[in-house]
């Protein structure tokens, strides 16, 4: 079955928030342009709902905890840092990464003192292994490969390259946590890998540091504050409220009052102004920013977080199943809207999606009338770090400019996809 059967009511103008285009930190100065757009009126991540606390049973899909020694971190960023302080990553080392990436993805190796150098990537988002290996040298200590969109990387020849000059090698799962490649988990390839949990599950953080070849254990000792947990608890409520998935815990309302009440005064303005601090354009309501907090790099997951991922994931089947029918469906109704393609239009075998990005004609045009209109979207890559040569990769200076992605998680409907297409199709139209 296609998506859930429940349907949700326009929430446009309920919730308003700013976005702040500014671009990473350390970047060329840029016009600071900030405007008041409505929240996403459909969600643009995982929400709880009652169909997602539904009963479920073990995973029966590979995903990147099956690769073998695993750490639970707040983010994906400190997931990364901490295999760099792993493998003992020394300043002024290179770390290749690839040319279209976010900001997150580049914190860590400057926090480490290293240096990012970036390689080609091609139009289907597979890395340029020749050109990787051009820009190998002797103080090339690692290689960054991302996963994108949940579609996978050549992996065999990346390992082989990384063995050949003795290189780290770390897969970047974050927006692939399920998936598997040649019958193996996801991840199971790299020296290290890390993955974004809460980019999967109705959790504001979640992110882990796994590896097949090296032990982990007692890398994460920090402990949770009963604070971080309450915020995280009400944020997870708050937002399933706001989207209508609570209506089976009715009786839980007034228990989520009280505990936004007590948030209220304590924390940051994240529903009105989540993209202030951001660089990168979302319409979601969490606030996450792509900051790198060296206070945070050692901090575990929050035990609430923990705890109702290890829940939602027993319904790991149910999770790969919508993802991979609402990528189709939208892959099949977005062939009727001019002016848009999606940039991987192959669901191949083993993949399961995170987004479905989408290259966008006219977008500088069109996008304002997409946050407008309470699009959910995300704009991974939008602003490439200062370093980037941007004559060296024109795939990646291309889909910084005119590439979004829209969700096609789990806790979608059938009205949800049908609306973001129709949405799209209008913005298209009205610039054409």
């Amino acid at each position: 079955m296609l998506g859930n059967t429940i349907s949700t009511p326009s929430r446009r103008g309920q919730r308003r928030m700013t976005v702040s285009l500014t671009g990473p930190e350390g970047a060329p100065s840029r016009p600071n342009i900030s405007r008041q757009i409505p929240v996403a009126d459909v969600p643009v991540y995982p929400v709880l709902s009652g169909h997602s606390m539904a009963p479920g049973w073990p995973h029966q899909y590979p995903n990147v905890l099956d690769v073998g020694s695993s750490s639970f971190l707040r983010l994906g960023r400190y997931a990364i840092a901490l295999a760099f302080k792993h493998f003992d990553l020394q300043p002024d080392d290179k770390v290749l990464v690839p040319a279209y990436h976010c900001d997150s993805m580049i914190y860590p190796v400057l926090h480490a003192g290293a240096k990012p150098i970036f390689y080609k990537v091609r139009e289907n988002l597979r890395v340029d292994i020749q050109d990787i290996e051009s820009r190998v040298d002797s103080r090339t200590r690692a290689v960054i490969a991302t996963h994108y969109f949940g579609f996978h990387q050549d992996v065999a020849q990346l390992r082989d390259l990384c063995d050949r000059h003795k290189l780290v090698l770390i897969e970047d799962c974050a927006h692939a946590f399920y998936g598997r490649i040649e019958g193996a988990p996801i991840g199971s390839f790299g020296d290290y890998a890390i993955a974004s949990m809460w980019k999967f599950f109705p959790i504001p953080e979640g992110a882990c540091l796994v590896s097949s070849r090296h032990a982990l254990s007692g890398l994460d000792t920090s402990t949770s504050h009963p604070g971080s947990n309450l915020r995280a608890l009400t944020t997870i409520l708050d937002q399933a409220r706001y989207y209508g998935r609570l209506w089976p815990l009715a009786p839980a309302q007034m228990a989520i009052d009280i505990l936004s009440a007590i948030r209220a005064r304590s924390r940051t303005e994240s529903i009105r102004e989540p993209a202030g601090t951001e660089s990168e354009t979302t319409t979601d309501l969490s606030g996450r920013s792509s900051r790198f907090d060296s206070n945070l790099s050692d901090c575990p997951m929050l035990s609430s977080c923990r705890r109702l991922f290890s829940y939602l994931s027993l319904q790991a089947q149910d999770h790969v199943n919508r993802r991979r029918e609402n990528y189709a469906h939208l892959l099949g109704q977005l062939q009727k809207v001019k002016g848009c393609r999606p940039i991987l239009p192959d669901l191949f075998d083993g993949v399961v999606p995170y987004m479905l990005p989408l290259w966008i004609e006219n977008l500088p045009k069109i996008f304002p009338l997409l946050e407008d209109a309470a699009m959910p979207m995300q704009r991974f890559g939008q602003f490439l770090w200062p370093d980037t040569d941007k004559t060296s990769c024109s795939v990646s200076e291309s889909y910084s400019r005119n590439v979004i992605q829209i969700p096609c998680h789990q806790e979608l409907t059938e009205s949800d996809l049908n609306w973001m297409v129709e949405t799209l199709r209008r913005a298209c139209v009205s610039r054409v």
